[in-house]
């Protein structure tokens, strides 16, 4: 449990710094350990703190992106993002007995798209659906 509570810390301080250092290092907001906690978690932590903990973190370091940025804490994009996550943690949960580096590297693309479809901008949606 202490390593749950240590991952829960270190990954919102890195979405917090990683959103202070702004347009300067944009590769910093490219890179996403929440999903990987998100895919990977079920191999190290019990069942029920695999499920919640990367949702936990998206939720604490959102509130305080917010309440740093003085911007609303729930958006159009918000809740998307809270399922696409736990999709990739009920991805990670399915692999739980299965683990081979192969398997893991398939679901991480597989957790990447999925992402990226619950994810996409609606106005994009309706885009690719008309052309």
């Amino acid at each position: 449990m202490k390593s749950a509570f240590a991952l829960l810390i270190t990954t919102v301080l890195y979405r917090i710094a990683a959103a202070d250092f702004g347009a300067e290092h944009l590769w910093l907001l490219s890179f996403s350990p929440l999903a990987a906690i998100a895919l990977c978690g079920p191999a190290m932590f019990h069942r029920k703190v695999a499920l919640v903990l990367p949702l936990l973190i998206l939720l604490v370091s959102d509130a305080a992106l917010s309440a740093q940025f003085g911007v609303a804490f729930v958006t159009g994009e918000t809740l998307p993002r809270y399922f696409a996550l736990a999709f990739i943690a009920i991805l990670g949960l399915r692999l739980r007995e299965n683990r081979k580096a192969g398997v893991y590297l398939i679901a991480s693309i597989a957790g990447s798209f999925g992402f990226y479809l619950i994810t996409i901008d609606p106005a994009l949606k309706y885009c690719y659906a008309a052309a």
